[in-house]
């Protein structure tokens, strides 16, 4: 098998979110936020919904592929089919700062950032025996035999801690369901290989975090070690 590179990898989908206790202005300050918003984006978002009366979905104009929410306990912002994060980097400090600022939110229970990188294979089989491959658990089949013959969609996961920061990792094979809208191949293959990297922190204070630089530092270590994960 050839080398699996960092070049190789799409990133299939990406978001930043943030958790919070006791946002409950958000019912008085919602539609303050959006006006802020616009203004200070040049009304780059569309507000699309008020989801179930607690959180708010925005729709970015420039990318139909980007959406922003918040809450009275959490704002996100996702994307997916990214050449880079440079999307979630520009974007993210400017939306939460808005929402942060209007719901008064002193403390975060959690911030996280989640990548999914997809590996292009010709089949499930390939992309099953990548992961086998790989070695990162052993996979006893015979305490198995009972439930089934043959191990399949083994998805290998471990949570890793460093200071104050866990990453969840998940490796495994995955199949494109079916669908009748147009499929963008090179983000969506049919059979891959997907990795699906969790960072995130618990307890912090806003003002001990820069979002940019925090979504900058997380794919700095993607990019560095992802390539000594896949290649045995």
């Amino acid at each position: 098998m050839r080398k699996i590179s960092f070049e190789n990898l799409k990133l299939h989908f990406a978001v930043v979110e943030i958790r919070y206790p006791k946002g409950y202005r958000y019912w008085d300050i919602c539609g303050k936020c959006i006006l802020e918003i616009a203004e200070k984006t040049g009304n780059e978002w569309d507000f699309q919904e008020l989801s179930g009366g607690v959180e708010c979905i925005l729709k970015c104009k420039n990318n139909d592929k980007a959406s922003a929410s918040f809450g009275f306990r959490h704002m996100t912002l996702s994307a997916s089919h990214l050449r880079n994060i440079n999307f979630l980097r520009e974007k993210g400090p400017v939306l939460f700062d808005i929402v942060r600022g209007n719901l008064g939110i002193t403390h975060y229970d959690r911030i996280g950032l989640r990548f999914k990188y997809v590996y292009a294979t010709k089949n499930t089989e390939e992309a099953e025996r990548i992961v086998n491959n790989l070695g990162l658990f052993k996979v006893e089949q015979q305490r198995f035999v009972g439930f089934g013959d043959a191990a399949e969609g083994i998805m290998q996961s471990v949570v890793l801690s460093k200071g104050d920061q866990k990453v969840n990792i998940t490796i495994g094979g995955a199949t494109r369901k079916e669908s009748a809208q147009p499929v963008d191949e090179e983000f969506e293959p049919t059979n891959c290989v997907l990795i699906d990297i969790d960072f995130h922190k618990e307890n912090v204070a806003p003002g001990d975090i820069d979002i940019e630089k925090y979504i900058y530092d997380c794919q700095k270590i993607t990019k560095e070690n992802i390539e000594t994960l896949l290649n045995k």
